[in-house]
């Protein structure tokens, strides 16, 4: 159950949230039991043409995650204690064509949960060339972006032998190219482009240099 209620003045609002559950994590597995949690959270936010942002206080309850099969090498999570965390997002964007966007999380108090590091930051500025009123037709867009994600040293799981896993400071910078002519789109990523050693996950090294490229072309009468 989730309800939610905002006060809006101009380009200035207030908006509180709560969402109830009682739910299992995983229903296929027979040991599973339901937990029951409330999270809340109060935003105030701006809504202007060239800037959108908000900052939240989220009170997030205590619950007990199951471990993630794909991911052996963390053979359990610990118990996340209730918590309050701030969470920040915004979006600049000065001409039609250029934007900044950012979004930020922090513990205000209590314990950290697995995964969920202090100070994590996730920014990307990004070039759209179909906002340019040359293009103003939409035939031709390409989009230049560059982002960057750090965090500050957190937790990550509980080992076999039950001592917390640390889950390190991390930094990475990614790149992405993107060209679209009428039905005619072609991609290319590239991840950790900075060679960063760091890891989203302890004992999995993240490649550097990782990339990804792709196009699609659809056809229609």
């Amino acid at each position: 159950m989730r309800g939610s209620a905002g006060l809006y003045y101009g380009p200035v609002y207030v908006v509180g949230e709560a969402a109830a559950r009682d739910v299992l994590q995983a229903p296929v597995y027979a040991t599973d039991t339901a937990q029951a949690t409330t999270d809340l959270q109060l935003a105030l936010g701006l809504k202007t043409k060239w800037l959108t942002g908000s900052a939240a206080v989220q009170k997030r309850d205590a619950y007990a995650s199951l471990p993630y099969l794909e991911l052996p090498i963390v053979p359990a999570l610990a118990t996340s204690p209730k918590a309050t965390y701030l969470v920040a997002e915004a979006y600049l964007s000065p001409v039609s064509a250029l934007t900044l966007s950012a979004r930020y999380s922090n513990p205000l108090s209590g314990e950290l949960a697995d995964f969920q590091p202090p100070q994590h930051v996730r920014a990307a500025l990004t070039l759209r060339s179909k906002f340019w009123r040359t293009f103003r037709s939409g035939a031709f867009d390409l989009k230049l972006q560059v982002a960057t994600e750090r965090w500050g040293e957190g937790s990550a799981g509980v080992s076999a032998q039950g001592a917390a896993i640390r889950l390190p400071a991390a930094q990475f910078w990614d790149y992405q190219v993107e060209v679209q002519l009428v039905s005619f789109t072609a991609f290319w990523v590239l991840r950790n482009g900075a060679l960063s050693e760091d890891a989203y996950v302890p004992g999995l090294p993240y490649p550097g240099n990782g990339q990804f490229f792709g196009a699609s072309w659809t056809f229609g009468n």
